[in-house]
């Protein structure tokens, strides 16, 4: 997500991946090298020396994990990715909410809005 490819919907609008819902622009209005280059969240997507759990993993230039999984479960595109072997514990975090609780977590965007 944001490293190698981006999503775009059908009105211009440019995100991070298609399973990432948050608009980092339009192609619309700018173009998207200009997006790609100076989207604060494409450069936070990129950033994996911050990344929880991957940020410590030797394969984080490898791999970096799934952005997407941190969203949706942490509501952080820099939190852990659940789903990597190498993140174990962030499994069992989230393997024990209840449904009430991950509705939660994705009634929120990146801002800690309710969305």
């Amino acid at each position: 997500a944001g490293r190698l490819y981006c999503g775009m919907e059908p009105n211009g609008d440019i995100e991070p991946c298609v399973f990432i819902p948050i608009k980092v622009g339009n192609i619309r209005k700018q173009s998207l090298i200009s997006i790609w280059r100076e989207s604060p969240v494409l450069k936070q997507i990129r950033n994996r020396d911050l990344f929880k759990g991957c940020g410590e993993c030797e394969y984080k230039y490898i791999c970096g994990g799934c952005r997407a999984r941190a969203y949706v479960y942490f509501n952080d595109l820099q939190g852990p990715d659940p789903g990597c072997s190498m993140n174990q514990k962030y499994w069992e975090e989230v393997s024990t909410l209840t449904a009430g609780e991950t509705k939660r977590l994705i009634s929120v965007n990146h801002l800690g809005e309710e969305v």
